[in-house]
């Protein structure tokens, strides 16, 4: 049997250091393992859980989160953000609302006593805009106000004896707000008027353009376009009937804009088709038409 008295000395010396303040003399270096429990697409303005997990937290001084295009390095300070360490809810936990529409991968990154910098995994999370026919669905929906009021407005701008007609829209917004809990805000844009047709041998129409405010930063709001509406006009100044809903040029418009659309019309008579000379204040609904929501970026 072999004896060692060097051994034996190293031996007793880590035994008598391991109730010490420093027992470890080689500290293992932290490891961060991050989470999400969106496991399936995240609408904007929806929140985003993220977990964090580390084998040693003696050795963290801090730790954050990072939002980075979807393959893009997270290395440099090109193309990263940096959400507010608000969000950080204890317990190695973040809650925070989804960043603007599109891939993004989300990086737990820590602070080490000894000032390093160590990351985690990558968590790729897909943001998608909202579905727009929760508006068709809901007559409470914070746009029915402002698209009765183009209706009205298309009606007085109509004149059955010349033969006048007119048609109205505007765009819809969401802006997301870095507070949260806070609800999104949905909202009408500015009205647009189309031009006044006096001929009955030629539609009316109405171009509204998008005017996003896209503020790149997960703490920052932006204004992104979700939808576009407009109304039909009338048909008491014309004797032939028409079809109702989205015409082809509406739908060519909604897959140039990428861009769900809604549009004011009558209930239909018969077939699909509005009847001419059908009374002006005749009942009219919502038709959706178009993607089910934004595909732009």
């Amino acid at each position: 049997m072999l004896f060692c008295n060097a051994c034996t000395n190293q031996i007793n010396v880590l035994e008598k250091n391991e109730h010490s303040e420093n027992s470890n003399p080689f500290p293992i270096e932290p490891i961060l393992i991050l989470s999400s429990l969106n496991y399936q697409d995240v609408t904007m303005g929806e929140t985003i859980s993220l977990n964090i997990e580390t084998n040693n937290d003696d050795e963290i001084e801090s730790i954050h989160v990072l939002i980075v295009e979807s393959g893009k390095p997270y290395d440099n300070e090109t193309d990263v953000y940096y959400p507010s360490d608000d969000y950080f809810t204890g317990y190695n936990s973040y809650i925070m609302p989804a960043f603007k529409a599109g891939e993004w991968d989300y990086v737990a990154y820590a602070i080490t006593k000894s000032n390093k910098k160590i990351y985690s995994n990558r968590v790729s999370i897909r943001v998608i805009y909202p579905d727009i026919t929760f508006i068709q669905e809901d007559r409470e929906s914070p746009f029915m106000s402002e698209m009765d009021a183009a209706w009205d407005e298309m009606l007085a701008s109509s004149n059955a004896k010349d033969h006048c007609r007119r048609e109205m829209g505007f765009i819809i917004y969401m802006t997301v707000s870095d507070i949260i809990g806070e609800d999104v805000i949905f909202y009408a844009g500015d009205l647009v008027y189309g031009r006044t047709n006096c001929s009955c041998s030629l539609p009316p129409n109405v171009t509204v353009t998008i005017d996003d405010e896209i503020i790149m930063g997960p703490d920052l709001p932006g204004r992104y376009a979700i939808a576009w509406f407009h109304t039909h006009p009338v048909n008491d100044c014309c004797g032939g009937g028409r079809n109702v809903g989205a015409s082809n040029e509406d739908e060519m418009e909604a897959a140039k804009k990428e861009l769900p659309g809604l549009v004011y019309d009558y209930v239909p008579t018969f077939g699909g088709i509005v009847d001419g000379y059908t009374d002006r204040n005749a009942e009219h609904v919502i038709y959706v038409f178009g993607p089910k929501r934004r595909t732009f970026k």
